[in-house]
């Protein structure tokens, strides 16, 4: 049976083996045509570039005229000026620069305040102005200042019972009376203190010789004088003599009679003389 398979033929049966075969070599025929084109056409292909590289190897370039060349742009001359910021900027060399530092200013010195007055008592009787009694530091110049009087390097601004405002060099110094106190005893020695305190006892004793004997200074004095200034009383200020009649305001010897309100004279007012400046 396998012998019967294998002579069998492999074409259909309804197609006869001579047409087959007629196809097969129709086929062939187109398969070597198609080859044959292919390999035409590759030549020409090939051909056809040789000849164009050829060609191309063949032609000569043409000479082409240059231009002339540009003269370059005019340039002027390098100035020293155009480095000067390049000079100035060198970071190693700082003394190249002409913008000389100058040192800080200094502030001037402030002046140190001088010391400030003693004080030793404030009078502040009626309409009498305001009187504070000062001596200078280190002095024994006791006296009395109004306001507006100079003492040492300061300048009586104002006065009250309590404080006192001194102006010195534009500056206003308030100062408290009891600051201003010196409550160290005074550089003395032994024979000094003895003469003042005979010189004390001698004024006590006077003072009460006067008050137990009656005062008579109207008796001494005529009546023109009663109408002048009387006794000091220290700091341009005068006391009025008893029997004084002459009119306040009254001018005696450059001196201006005046009134204040005293509770312990007769009338409730006291006179007195004040020197006119």
């Amino acid at each position: 049976m396998d012998s019967a398979i294998r002579a069998a033929p492999c074409f259909p049966p309804d197609i006869p083996g001579d047409a087959m075969k007629k196809k097969l070599l129709l086929l062939n025929i187109a398969l070597v045509l198609i080859a044959a084109f292919i390999a035409y056409q590759i030549r020409q292909n090939y051909l056809e570039s040789a000849s164009r590289h050829q060609r191309m190897l063949e032609q000569r370039p043409r000479a082409v005229k240059a231009p002339p060349p540009t003269p370059p742009a005019h340039t002027p001359p390098v100035s020293p000026s155009q480095y000067a910021e390049v000079a100035q900027e060198m970071l190693f060399t700082p003394d190249r620069n002409p913008n000389v530092i100058l040192d800080p200013v200094k502030p001037p010195p402030v002046k140190p305040v001088p010391p400030f007055p003693v004080a030793h008592g404030v009078i502040l009787f009626g309409d009498l102005p305001p009187t504070i009694i000062l001596s200078q530091k280190g002095k024994n110049d006791q006296k009395g200042y109004k306001v507006g009087d100079t003492v040492g390097a300061f300048t009586v601004a104002s006065i009250d019972s309590t404080d006192v405002v001194f102006t010195w060099d534009g500056k206003e110094f308030k100062k408290p009376i009891s600051e201003l106190v010196d409550y160290s005893p005074p550089p003395e020695t032994s024979s000094a203190r003895k003469a003042v305190t005979a010189a004390d006892a001698a004024s006590r004793a006077a003072d009460a010789d006067e008050k137990s004997q009656p005062s008579q200074p109207a008796a001494s004095l005529s009546p023109q004088d009663l109408q002048r200034p009387g006794q000091s009383m220290g700091r341009d200020f005068y006391a009025c003599n008893p029997g004084d009649t002459s009119p306040v305001g009254t001018v005696v010897d450059g001196k201006v009679k005046r009134q204040a309100s005293n509770p312990f004279s007769p009338g409730g007012k006291s006179c007195y003389w004040e020197a006119s400046h």
